[in-house]
Parts: structure tokens; C-alpha cells; sequence
């Protein structure tokens, strides 16, 4: 895809950019995608850490395969519900994501 073509991407695995923790489900904008070297847009996008989505309007699914709901340990006893995006603006300890999957289904 041409650099003008690039309308943003999704973060489909979590790393780190210019000191800021990108998790699974974040969206970039297509500026932000151009600045990366592409290098290591290439290596991020071979690596399926990124999907880069066209200029043309389309956005990437955001529903987990089927709406499944996924609890996904972060470390240090904190975990983020994951639906397709992640559902908790911050990690959550294990009692409350199992509750906010209790509640979402």
C-alpha cells in the first residue's frame, strides 16, 4: 500500500512506541502510521503487530470472532477484557474483569 493510500491501522499486539504502551485494539491515524520509518512499519505489519487499513473508508472489524469476550492477563495481577477492543479504560484486578464479563453476557 502507498504511503497515500494508508488511512490508519489498528493495533492487533501490544508494544510500545515513543515511550507510550500501544495495546491490542488501538487505533492509529493515518499520520501517525506515515511517521513510523517504514522499516519498521514493515516489521510491524509483517509481524501482525499492526493492520494497516486503506484511505477508502474501511475499518477493520472491531467485535472479537463471534463477540467472544477474553480476560487477558497484563502483569502483576491486572488483566483487560478484551471484545474484539478493549472494554476497560485501565487493568483491571481479576475479581472485576470477571465481573464486567459476568455482566457483559
Amino acid at each position: 500500500m502507498l504511503d497515500h493510500e494508508i488511512g490508519g491501522a489498528i493495533v492487533r499486539r501490544p508494544f510500545t512506541r515513543h515511550g507510550v504502551y500501544l495495546r491490542g485494539g488501538d487505533r492509529l491515524s493515518g499520520d501517525e502510521v506515515r511517521a513510523i520509518p517504514i522499516a519498521n512499519r514493515s516489521a510491524l505489519i509483517d509481524s501482525h503487530f499492526l493492520e494497516v487499513f486503506p484511505t477508502s473508508g474501511y475499518l477493520p472489524p472491531s467485535d472479537g470472532p463471534n463477540g467472544e469476550l477474553y480476560m487477558v492477563h497484563r502483569g502483576a495481577g491486572m488483566y483487560d477484557v478484551i471484545e474484539g477492543r478493549r472494554l476497560n479504560d485501565e487493568p483491571l484486578e481479576k475479581e472485576a474483569a470477571e465481573a464486567l464479563i459476568d455482566e457483559r453476557e
